[in-house]
């Protein structure tokens, strides 16, 4: 490790340093010399940037700690300025490569923020066998030199600013311009915020701008003119002398000008006018305004007194020139607008001749012409330039300062025309800018035809001599309007006559190659042909060189060429495009609607396939051709020219296509009722229904084998066969044919229908209305089901249920007997020999001394427990067979019932009861009674119920008991589950009595269970149900 061998050296020579003082010629008095050096002196690794020794004045000069530059290799990369970091790293690697010594200047931040600028002098030491080992350089701070260079640079720059504004003016008459970048550039010489040149209104004798540049001009938009002999602009215009406010903020002087509040408020400081000078004559001042305070220096005076003074030099001389170029600009628009007027007849050639003469004549100007509408009296825009043409036509004609110059047919000069009242549209002028005006009448042999009106918008105030100039043009121009006009109108007419002939003959041919289109797929032409004479018909309309039609392949992503004309040889049938947005076809596809393309070769929607750009096609247009279930494809016409197609021939491209798709719709609906009826036959041959065909009046049309095979007969016996004939009783035919006659269809009637051989049978008939094309009924296509063994089974099936019913009421009623009969003798028998023991083990105890504590005890025990015995077989016997029902009956039972379970569960049961008892055998009572328990003990188990409410009532000869919780509800998995053995119970005892039970949840506000049986055995209604049982039980699941 040299570097570290290197630096410990260096370490002990530094700590001596601080122990005894340096001799000459030591290494004392030389690391003392280095350290006491006003540069840095460094060593570093040539491979690696590495410091290996860095001098003291390296923390003096740059603020950072010699260690940090020692233990970063990247510190000195990482501290060069961002400008000069790539830079100064490429030309010290490159350097040090080659193995030269070098020397560069760059930027380096200081520890506290500065930019320091360093010369660093680098010395390259190599190793023995040449390369670079380390380098050893000298850092020397150069900030102070590179500040004066600049500021010497500053100075140069100025004087040759200064003498390049001199030329300006002393070499052009163009004064606006020279004078503009004049004082731009004695703003930026002199760091003013802004300058701003103001000559003298020899009119009115203020002060009006005339140029101006400012850092921030929004603050000064409104100073534009300073009244005369006011403010220090005017001393200065009456003394000639510059008055200079080096600082506002002191100077009282500056308070009373009117911009004293804008400057303070904007921060300003330094305020300064100098007086522009023609020779002795003061024609005007330049105001400066600064930032900061500035006092200027002697020459400085001096250079902005020489720049005035030759600003006012060439104010002068331009406005001589200014005044001849008016002049000859005069003679010049005469002399243009009487050659438009005697050799042009096109109104609006005449009028931009006379728009762009007034754009010579008048600086930022804009102008309309009006003409007057003889049948309306108004004046109705006709023309205009340098004016928002849509605000300009909105503005109301006939009225305002125009209206004044039609009715005095005099000229009409304002020079303030937003703040004139005669304005009926001041908001418009204020939006133009427009600040002047000047309108004359437009008249052609005494008569009035309109006005011509020239907006400014700066201040402008016309002179006579502008008026007069004015007016002559008008009048040149009235002239050519009145001879455009009547060129114009006979033009209109015969071009109006030569397009609706030309569009005549065009539409004449497009509707002829329609109809013809038309003929060819009506007739019978196979559809290949009928798209190639398509794409060669519209080639030959639209003047293209290809056409084509392109399908849509299926999948969706790529269209193939079918059908086309002018393409390369076997490519019609083979090539494909894709169906994105890359291609003209896919993204008309995709748009669903026609596409033009006036070059392909700017085209930003899309590229265009390889198969446009290989023929050189350069615009087109293509449509699509529509189908009944999404599109076919796509119908495109293509040139090798740039044009642009017509509405009107995009609408031929797209019938062409729309014919197309008919005749496309036409062949797939030929081939799908083909297959339709295929698929029909096949259908209808193996279905193992019967299915028939029958006229309106029971004519068999047709019939399958199945049908033939059911019925007994061979196909030609039952073709001539009535339908009615099959029907074993007449009324079900005439019920068959009101019901479909109705409805249009019908769904399994049931009827009986004989065979041949005279046996019947039980069917199910499934029919529809046969209709022709025109909608009118023809017969009836039944599909005829035999059931005759399915109604056998389940007849069989309903008397095996009713057995079972019946089991199921006397195994039901046998258990409810029993229960009577246990219930009875555990009351009568237990309960009696239970109290019986009761007393007579009262009497031991009352026999027993007193003194027997234990046998006393023991006693009471047996008394207790005797009481609890006692209170269990009371209250087995009463769940066995409430004695309260056989007793007092249904209504008192469920009352009872309802008060215990309040007690037992102290949920709170309301009841209602409005039942006569009379009739109501013992079984319904009891049925009635259990499912009562049920639907309590099912509550008090699942549903989280704070309150219940029970109804009792009758009506139609049917008892219902409904029960309602505010519980949880029930979800609809449990009604149907088999598992739920208590729901499955309720409904079984219900259709042993001839009732139901529906469950329902009642929308998160509990659930409701409504029982209806009917009063006796005799009622229709329990009879009904009887016979329903297994159609009941299903009711109740849907309905819950």
């Amino acid at each position: 490790m040299p570097s570290q061998k290197r630096a410990a050296k260096r370490a002990l020579v530094s700590q001596r340093r601080t122990t005894s003082p340096a001799k000459p010629g030591t290494a004392n008095h030389l690391f003392d010399l280095v350290h006491d050096l006003d540069a840095i002196v460094w060593e570093a690794d040539a491979q690696t940037w590495q410091f290996t020794f860095v001098s003291e004045p390296a923390e003096r000069m740059l603020g950072y700690p010699v260690r940090g530059w020692l233990e970063d290799p990247d510190f000195w990369v990482k501290h060069i300025h961002p400008d000069d970091r790539e830079k100064a790293v490429a030309y010290c690697r490159e350097a040090t490569k080659r193995s030269e010594d070098h020397r560069f200047e760059y930027r380096f931040l200081a520890a506290d923020g500065r930019i320091v600028w360093l010369r660093d002098l680098v010395h390259v030491v190599k190793d023995r066998s040449g390369r670079p080992e380390r380098l050893h350089g000298v850092m020397v701070d150069i900030t102070e030199g590179k500040r004066e260079e600049e500021q010497l640079g500053r100075h140069l720059q100025s004087l040759q600013a200064v003498n390049s504004v001199a030329a300006s003016l002393n070499q052009s008459f163009e004064a606006a311009s020279v004078i503009r970048e004049a004082i731009q550039e004695i703003t930026k010489i002199f760091h003013f915020e802004a300058t701003r040149i103001f000559f003298e209104d020899p009119r009115s004798g203020d002060l009006c701008l005339f140029s101006s540049y400012e850092t921030r001009p929004e603050l000064w938009t409104k100073l534009r003119t300073i009244p005369k002999n006011t403010g220090i602009a005017g001393r200065v215009l009456k003394s000639g002398q510059a008055m200079i406010l080096e600082d506002i903020e002191v100077d009282a002087l500056f308070r009373e000008l009117r911009i004293a509040n804008i400057a303070q408020n904007a921060g300003f400081h330094f305020f300064a006018v100098f007086p522009i000078k023609n020779k002795a004559k003061i024609v005007g001042v330049m105001v400066c305004i600064g930032q900061a305070p500035h006092r200027l220096q002697s020459f400085e005076q001096l250079l902005i007194d020489s720049i005035t003074e030759q600003i006012g030099v060439a104010y002068e001389n331009a406005e001589l020139v200014n005044r001849l170029q008016r002049n000859l600009d005069r003679t010049r628009a005469l002399h243009e607008v009487n050659l438009a007027v005697n050799s042009n007849l096109e109104l609006n050639s005449v009028l931009n001749v006379l728009f762009d003469q007034t754009g010579r004549l008048v600086p930022h100007a804009a102008a309309e012409i009006r003409l007057l509408n003889r049948e309306t009296g108004l004046l109705e825009a006709t023309a205009c330039r340098n004016l928002d043409v849509k605000e300009w036509k909105a503005v109301r004609a006939g009225r305002g300062l125009a209206k004044i110059v039609l009715e005095t047919q005099a000229p009409l000069a304002i020079r303030d025309v937003q703040r004139d009242p005669r304005t009926s549209n001041p908001e418009f002028m204020r939006r133009e800018g427009i600040v002047s005006f000047l309108g004359v009448p437009l008249t052609v042999i005494g008569d009035v035809i309109g006005c011509f009106i020239v907006f400014t918008r700066e201040d402008h105030d016309f002179v006579d001599e502008e008026i007069e100039l004015f007016s002559a043009l008008a009048s040149q121009a009235a002239l050519a309007i009145h001879k455009a006009r009547l060129y114009e109108q006979v033009t209109r007419q015969t071009e109006g006559l030569t397009a609706a002939n030309a569009e005549l003959k065009r539409h004449t041919l497009e509707q002829g190659v329609v109809a013809h289109l038309g003929d060819l797929a009506l007739g019978g032409c196979d559809l290949q042909s009928l798209m190639d004479e398509a794409v060669v018909l519209v080639t030959q309309v639209l003047q293209v060189e290809y056409a084509k039609v392109l399908e849509l392949l299926p999948g969706g992503h790529a269209l193939a060429l079918r059908a086309g004309v002018g393409w390369k040889e076997g490519l019609v049938g083979q090539a494909t495009v894709g169906a994105g947005y890359e291609s003209q076809a896919g993204y008309t596809l995709l748009s669903y609607e026609p596409v033009v393309v006036e070059d392909l070769s700017t085209e930003t929607r899309f590229n265009g396939p390889p198969l446009l750009h290989e023929h050189g096609v350069v615009s087109g247009v293509s449509v699509v051709i529509h189908g009944k279930n999404g599109a076919y494809g796509v119908l495109g016409a293509h040139s090798t020219k740039r044009r642009a197609f017509t509405r009107e021939q995009v609408a031929f491209v797209q019938a062409v296509a729309n014919l197309l798709a008919t005749a496309i719709e036409r062949k797939r609906a030929e081939e799908a009722l083909r297959e339709s009826e295929s698929k029909y036959r096949t259908l209808f041959e193996r279905s193992r229904d019967a299915i028939c065909i029958t006229t309106r009046d029971g004519k068999f049309i047709d019939a399958n084998g199945a049908a033939l095979a059911q019925f007994g007969y061979s196909r030609d016996e039952l073709l001539c066969l009535d339908a009615a004939r099959l029907y074993a009783d007449p009324k079900d035919r005439e019920k068959f044919r009101r019901k479909i006659n109705r409805h249009g269809w019908i769904r399994e009637h049931e009827a009986r229908l004989r065979r041949k051989d005279g046996v019947e049978l039980d069917c199910l008939i499934t029919a529809s209305l046969w209709r022709d094309a025109n909608g009118v009924v023809q017969g009836y296509q039944s599909i005829i089901r035999n059931v005759t063994q399915r109604k056998r089974f389940e007849a069989e099936l309903q008397s095996s249920r009713t057995q079972l019913r019946a089991f199921a009421a006397n195994l039901q009623a046998a258990r409810e007997e029993e229960r009577t009969t246990v219930a009875r003798e555990i009351h009568d028998e237990l309960g009696q020999t239970l109290t019986g023991l009761k007393m007579d083990l009262a009497w031991l105890r009352k026999k027993l001394p007193k003194d027997q504590e234990v046998l006393l005890e023991k006693a009471d025990a047996m008394l207790g427990l005797m009481d609890d015995t006692i209170n269990a077989v009371r209250r087995i016997s009463t769940e066995l067979r409430p004695g309260v029902l056989d007793e007092l009956g249904l209504s008192a039972a469920i009352e009872w019932q309802a008060r215990e379970f309040e007690k037992r569960t102290g949920i709170r049961c309301g009841l209602d009861s409005s039942v006569n008892e009379g009739g109501l055998d013992k079984t319904r009572s009891t049925a009635l009674f259990r499912i009562f328990q049920e639907a309590l003990t099912n509550i008090a188990r699942h549903a989280n119920a704070t309150r219940v409410r029970v109804r009792l009532d009758q009506s139609n000869g049917q008892l219902r008991l409904h029960v309602r919780d505010n519980g949880g509800g029930i979800r609809k998995s449990k009604l149907a589950d088999p598992q739920s053995l208590g729901l499955l119970g309720m409904r079984e005892r219900a259709m042993l009595v001839g009732g139901d039970v529906v469950i329902a949840d009642t929308r998160g506000k509990g659930t409701a269970v409504t029982v209806k049986i009917p009063m006796a055995a005799g009622e229709q209604g329990g009879k009904e149900k009887g016979k329903r049982e297994e159609r009941n039980g299903e009711k109740a699941n849907t309905e819950s």
